[in-house]
């Protein structure tokens, strides 16, 4: 490994990071952010694999990517969420009100994937554009796993945009697989750095990567992302109050869950009720500083060039922030005299 390994390979840290990978195969924001002028179904996605045994570092892959993708999209428009062993839970994590979504499936080794989950991932397209009522987005999907040859059916292993190694494979039939995948220049470059590894441990963030255009050595930094724990949000009495005034009616269940209330919300967009109301009053009187950052967001991002009323974007946005606790705490600031 003297002519791309060693300390050279070390000095390539800057130009051979995941992020650069990463940006090869994702689609620009203005792609994601700008809805089809037909009814077509405008929705990308993505797909990635992550290899590597217990301790490999899978986790801190997966948290670098949810970095990359809010550097990329913008994190307020970014969902992020994990399952262990089940395709059918993480089909069920697609958030309503997110245009870009993160779902990585951990450890697909473990179980068989029932037949239902395994078509339903295979249409998640579709399945995205009927949970948000759009046709423009981006689904990102990643699984991990310390086994290529257990995760069954054959097509979740081969129709990737992006196979990530963080070690070679221990058992003939994965090794056979992964020099497919790398090449076996790439394959045996990888080899060498795990042999670094044992006396070295800054080789412990390299990588080896292959996608439809690029194979080679990636790094990957050691992530500050903090994946969130996966438990349902509880419904705010005080923004359930004022999202209610917003839409104009009261809801007909006050224990609805949180996604429900974006759904109706994006219902009201996806059907283009022009008759609801104005509540630029009511940003500048609820939400005071995050406004100005998130419009800012929207016109970087195209977001506000939607066809139909500025304030459509502005009302969904609004909603959002009503069902967080900072949005709560804020109305009860006010002492509740706006709801």
């Amino acid at each position: 490994m003297e002519a791309d390994g060693g300390l050279t390979l070390m000095a390539k840290v800057e130009e051979n990071r995941l992020s650069e990978v990463l940006a090869g195969i994702l689609p620009p924001p203005e792609r994601v952010f700008t809805p089809p002028m037909d009814e077509s179904n405008a929705i990308e996605q993505r797909h990635i694999l992550i290899y590597g045994g217990p301790g490999s570092g899978k986790t801190n892959a997966f948290r670098h990517m949810a970095e990359c993708l809010a550097r990329l999209y913008g994190s307020r428009f970014l969902h992020v969420a994990c399952t262990e062993a089940d395709l059918a839970g993480l089909l069920a994590r697609i958030s309503p009100s997110h245009v870009v979504q993160l779902l990585c499936c951990e450890d697909m080794t473990r179980v068989r994937q029932p037949e239902d989950a395994i078509h339903g991932y295979f249409t998640i397209r579709h399945l995205m554009a009927r949970r948000t009522g759009g046709r423009h987005g981006l689904i990102v999907t990643a699984f991990t796993t310390h086994d290529l040859y257990g995760v069954q059916p054959k097509s979740l292993r081969t129709s990737c945009d992006l196979f990530l190694f963080l070690e070679s494979p221990a058992n003939p039939h994965d090794e056979r697989l992964a020099v497919e995948m790398l090449g076996a220049e790439v394959y045996e470059k990888l080899k060498q750095v795990e042999q670094l590894r044992l006396s070295q441990p800054e080789y412990k963030g390299w990588a080896a990567y292959s996608t439809k255009w690029r194979r080679g050595m990636a790094y990957i930094p050691k992530a500050e992302y903090q994946l969130q724990p996966q438990h349902p949000p509880q419904l705010l009495e005080s923004a359930v109050a004022l999202a209610q005034r917003i839409l104009g009616r009261r809801m007909e269940r006050m224990d609805e869950e949180v996604g429900g209330l974006h759904e109706e919300v994006l219902r009201l967009l996806r059907d283009g009720v022009t008759r609801l109301p104005s509540i630029n009053s009511e940003l500048r009187m609820f939400h005071p500083d995050e406004v100005e950052a998130a419009l800012f967001d929207l016109e970087r991002m195209g977001y506000v060039k939607l066809r139909g009323p500025r304030n459509r974007v502005l009302m969904l946005l609004f909603s959002e922030w009503l069902l967080t606790r900072k949005g709560a705490d804020y109305l009860k600031a006010l002492g509740g005299s706006k709801t």
